[in-house]
């Protein structure tokens, strides 16, 4: 798999001999509060060879009056193909804001049942 120079992230091109599925969802969502370091872990799992991540951070596709109106098949596109054996995710910390954009957590669940959700905190 190619990586994108920056913050390696996976291009949409696989080597030879790797299987492409492409249009997958998140295996995993990063969240947290503003200044919490979610894009300094966005940019180290984009250095792992085994994670795939969309080319920019912060998708806020499940904040309704952001992205969400876009659809599912916009949300899977913003992924590249990924061979199997990989995991990919998003980093969008707004999904933390309740008071700000209600109903994320409920679109969540609808959409990435499965999704394990990392959660930066800081002191």
């Amino acid at each position: 798999m190619r990586t994108r120079s920056g913050i390696g992230v996976k291009t949409a091109t696989a080597s030879h001999g790797e299987r492409e599925t492409g249009g997958r969802l998140p295996d995993f969502v990063i969240v947290g509060s503003m200044k919490s370091g979610t894009t300094s872990l966005f940019q180290y799992l984009g250095l792992h060879p085994g994670v795939g991540l969309p080319a920019r951070k912060e998708l806020d596709f499940f904040v309704a009056h952001r992205n969400w109106r876009r659809g599912e098949g916009w949300y899977r596109s913003q992924f590249a193909p990924v061979a199997d054996g990989l995991v990919t995710g998003e980093s969008s910390p707004n999904y933390t804001m309740r008071h700000l954009f209600p109903g994320v957590a409920e679109r969540m669940a609808a959409v990435v049942p499965d999704a394990r959700l990392l959660y930066v905190v800081r002191d």
